[in-house]
């Protein structure tokens, strides 16, 4: 059974992904910060500060806007309606991969390649991996995202194998069912 995000994690993403949904100008200032750090994000402060508290730590502030900004590139299937739409970012590519959206080979790169990165480059790659999921219609969990990527700092190892076990898991139990 797939671990449930935090209610801090599902009360940011609900509220980003409304305030972008209902008004077309929130989204624009949000979707500007797709690929960038946050001192280079001027738009979005007014929507991403108010959930951080003064001064936070640079990871923390990173994944608050990178999380925002991807939120912000379709909003209105940010907040997962269906059990089938929930899961870490290693069963959103394995979806991918099943649903032949994306190359098999291609979500198991992308993995591999997430897996590795510190949390300064994290939501980097983050970004690129998600923003290809969302163009092919594959749902991702934002809040399990947001939670998952607010730890990777000390629990990288243990997210990377949980991504990891969870990609192969569904990818081996589509096979086998087929």
């Amino acid at each position: 059974m797939a671990r449930a995000a935090s209610d801090y994690a599902t009360r940011f993403v609900t509220d980003i992904a409304t305030q972008a949904t209902a008004n077309p100008a929130v989204r624009t200032a949000l979707r500007t910060g797709l690929g960038r750090e946050p001192d280079q994000c001027h738009r979005m402060h007014a929507f991403v500060a108010p959930w951080l508290e003064e001064d936070p730590h640079p990871d923390k502030e990173r994944v608050h806007y990178t999380i925002a900004a991807l939120i912000a590139h379709a909003p209105e299937t940010a907040v997962p309606t269906d059990e089938d739409a929930s899961g870490d970012l290693g069963e959103s590519l394995a979806r991918a991969a099943q649903h032949h959206v994306l190359a098999s080979a291609t979500t198991e790169n992308y993995l591999h390649l997430v897996v590795r990165q510190n949390p300064g480059t994290l939501c980097r790659y983050l970004t690129t991996v998600v923003l290809s999921l969302r163009d092919t219609g594959i749902p991702v969990d934002f809040a399990r995202l947001f939670d998952d990527a607010g730890r990777w700092p000390w629990q990288s190892r243990r997210i990377a194998k949980t991504w990891l076990q969870s990609y192969y898991r569904s990818v081996a139990s589509k096979t086998s069912s087929s």
